[in-house]
């Protein structure tokens, strides 16, 4: 990310006056504005960069403060219908008698930002039980929401995505039926009931919503962000951010001792975390977290095969990225802990994950050659 350093200051709702200090001093090596806006715009950052450059008094060019304001009015235009649109859907299936479980960015805007409009996102995600998932469908069909026509398996993990045109704008709605995708890095099964008795109450204008609770939250915003299947695209800073001003809001009361029981592998990453965008003091010391460790390309994702495509450019660099990524990332998506487990993981596991994604899209290469 070409200015990582720059946006990695703004993953926070308030930046302390080291961090304005920071901000600052990244500002002023900045000889070409335009790429910052356009790599803001593309991670999410947009809203959070002009509340972080205005907070910290920056003296930036006039065009980029126009152009940066009107992505800020663009994206508070987008949170407007979008809280229209959710309160609307959320009165129709309560109708209906079918309860959801509102997902990522659509639950967040509203439990953790401010301003629903510091938090960007490209479709509203709803997680509801697998017999519910078909009715939930037709239901925001017959009420002028459009099915995006496209190839998809019948047991993935969404439904085929709906969209209503507002105006100007495109809202994407995801409707659910799991969690994760089935495919590796294997992740845990879930309890749809035991999410929803276990969930948090939360208003959308005048209607009541739930999501889950602080810990499978935390869980959640972590798989999301960091263990997607390798043809995914890999993270935004957007998702970063999430985690970040999550600690930073509710650091106190997430149930630790149940976090070490039931999702080691994120409270093992937080140190890996903390080495990409700094978290807060209190936070290092609440979680018993080491404020010194480093990694070797820390915030580098995974960029090899088969997210990276054979292309006439493949060749030893894209090789040594599909076989040897970087350790940071290493340590994140495996959940690595010590140098042992490194050097298992890129001589064995890593190695295997590959090849099964070798395996799984020879094999439907071959079933669409077959049809051919």
């Amino acid at each position: 990310m070409t200015h990582a350093p720059l946006l990695n200051s703004c993953t926070r709702i308030a930046g302390t006056p080291e961090q304005h200090v920071l901000l600052q001093q990244h500002c002023q090596e900045i000889k070409e504005w335009h790429p910052l806006l356009s790599a803001a715009e593309q991670e999410g950052m947009s809203p959070l960069l002009k509340r972080h450059l205005d907070a910290a008094g920056v003296d930036y060019p006039v065009s980029i403060r126009r152009s940066l304001s009107l992505l800020v009015r663009r994206h508070q235009h987008l949170a407007a219908i979008r809280t229209t649109i959710l309160e609307e859907v959320i009165q129709l299936l309560a109708e209906a008698g079918i309860q959801p479980l509102i997902l990522k960015g659509a639950a967040l805007a509203y439990t953790l930002y401010p301003d629903p409009a510091l938090r960007p996102m490209r479709d509203i995600d709803l997680l509801f039980r697998k017999e519910d998932a078909h009715q939930a469908q037709r239901l925001l069909i017959a009420n002028r929401f459009v099915e995006v026509k496209q190839p998809m398996p019948d047991n993935h993990f969404h439904l085929l995505p709906l969209f209503r045109q507002v105006e100007d704008s495109k809202i994407c709605i995801e409707v659910h039926q799991a969690l994760y995708p089935d495919l590796p890095p294997n992740y845990p099964a879930i309890d749809f009931n035991h999410l929803l008795h276990n969930g948090r109450k939360f208003r959308i204008g005048d209607s009541q919503a739930l999501t889950f609770n602080l810990e499978e939250t935390l869980h959640y915003l972590f798989q999301h962000a960091f263990r997607a299947p390798l043809t995914y695209e890999s993270f935004k800073l957007i998702n970063v951010t999430d985690i970040v001003v999550f600690l930073d809001h509710y650091y106190r009361m997430l149930d630790w001792q149940k976090m070490k029981e039931d999702f080691p592998i994120v409270v093992n990453a937080l140190p890996l975390i903390h080495s990409f965008t700094p978290l807060q003091k209190e936070v290092l010391t609440h979680c018993n977290i080491s404020g010194q460790c480093s990694y070797r390309n820390t915030g580098k994702p995974f960029s090899g095969w088969p997210r990276q495509r054979f292309e006439k450019k493949f060749g030893f660099r894209t090789l040594q990225e599909t076989f040897w990524p970087s350790e940071w990332w290493c340590r994140l998506y495996y959940g690595i802990g010590n140098r042992k487990e490194l050097w298992k993981c890129r001589c064995y596991g890593h190695p295997k994950h590959i090849f099964w994604w070798i395996r799984f899209l020879y094999s439907i290469k071959k079933q669409q050659d077959l049809r051919d």
